[in-house]
């Protein structure tokens, strides 16, 4: 009996948390009696496949991938599953979603999404792209065969604001490959052990509120503190002018993206993230599996759930084994706990040292592997 084929499209593979989940996912799937094929509409690469993985691009496609392109990529898309006879597809990403979908109006086929974010969150307000998104989900969504959501939050957020139809829906969280975050070492040097570095990761855009954290850094006004954020994207500039403006150039560094962040993470004091909409940020469980406190504030849907393992409603910030939870972009909050966290540095490392493993094993990249494999086989 031949190998299941099996196709997965997502935007690209740029650095990013839906990137790296497929980049493991399609590696850890290609090691079974699978034969994953990667489809990108833009064929931009960050993250390593395997080199035995077909990697086909949507790119040589004339037409821009907007909302009127949809149906191209979508019948594009159809033709090449049509072509390697694949007749399951696995989408990541609202946009790949769509077209995933739309795909099986020319092809019949199983077709599985995945929701990676919190769309009533992502596409809130009244911008002709936040109707047009909250529109098509509410459509387009209930026409697949199944909905995987990563996590409890965004699984709410599609049953209770988007019609999704209930036994669609599965809870399937994001992996992490432990053994390969275990091999690698501490940078030595690169922090200046004489400040307490704190480090966030992440693209430089609107949502992540990388400005949030400069202006903690500012209203703590503590020079022994510093904060260094690894990443690109389109707000490089605009935050290198807020820190010219609030004078922080020795506490605030923009490093860029790196491959190796987890010899960044396992060298650093403490993580602080404060996203304005997630799903599941797999970057607050690399951290904690790089034994280093989470500062966090709470999005609706993540941070609460790995900290805690439930979802919260905050209006004061609260302990957990691993860091320090505080309420949705509230800057007072978020300045409280980093002071509550330096003034206890060694009780916060020695602690999350201790109970880490506990924590981390529910999102082994083997387990959540299977759980997928059960959904796509």
């Amino acid at each position: 009996m031949g190998l299941k084929k099996i196709g997965i499209l997502i935007n690209s593979l740029e650095a990013g948390g839906a990137e790296r989940v497929v980049s493991l996912l399609i590696n850890e799937l290609n090691s079974k009696n699978i034969e994953p094929y990667l489809f990108l509409i833009n064929d931009k690469r960050y993250y390593k496949i395997n080199s035995k993985i077909r990697i086909l691009s949507l790119n040589n496609i004339k037409q821009e991938c907007n909302y009127l392109g949809f149906f191209s990529h979508a019948y594009n898309y159809s033709k090449l599953l049509k072509k390697n006879d694949i007749k399951i597809s696995i989408s990541f990403l609202t946009r790949s979603n769509y077209i995933n979908i739309l795909s099986s109006v020319f092809y019949t086929k199983k077709t599985i999404i995945s929701e990676r974010g919190y769309p009533s969150l992502g596409y809130k307000g009244y911008k002709i792209k936040s109707l047009i998104n909250r529109f098509l989900i509410k459509l387009l969504y209930r026409n697949s065969n199944l909905i995987i959501a990563n996590s409890k939050g965004n699984y709410n957020d599609l049953l209770e604001n988007f019609n999704v139809p209930k036994h669609k829906l599965k809870l399937i969280h994001n992996p992490i490959n432990i053994d390969s975050i275990s091999k690698y070492k501490s940078i030595e040097g690169f922090f200046d052990k004489n400040f307490t570095n704190l480090i966030s990761v992440g693209r430089l855009d609107d949502n992540k509120n990388f400005s949030f954290q400069i202006n903690a850094i500012k209203k703590l006004n503590d020079n022994k503190i510093r904060l260094y954020i690894f990443g690109d994207g389109p707000n490089m500039l605009k935050l290198e002018k807020l820190i010219i403006e609030l004078k922080l150039q020795n506490q605030v560094f923009l490093r860029g993206k790196v491959l190796n962040i987890f010899s960044y993470l396992k060298s650093a004091d403490a993580f602080i993230f404060s996203s304005l909409s997630e799903g599941f940020p797999n970057v607050i469980l690399e951290a904690i599996s790089c034994k280093i406190p989470v500062i966090s504030t709470n999005c609706l849907s993540g941070p609460d759930e790995i900290l805690f393992n439930k979802i919260m409603f905050l209006k004061e910030n609260v302990k957990s084994d691993f860091g320090i939870l505080c309420p949705y972009n509230n800057l007072d909050k978020f300045v409280e706990a980093i002071e509550s966290y330096c003034l206890e540095k060694a009780y916060w490392k020695d602690k999350v040292s201790k109970k880490y493993k506990s924590r981390i094993k529910d999102f082994d990249l083997k387990l959540i592997t299977n759980q997928f494999l059960k959904e796509l086989i």
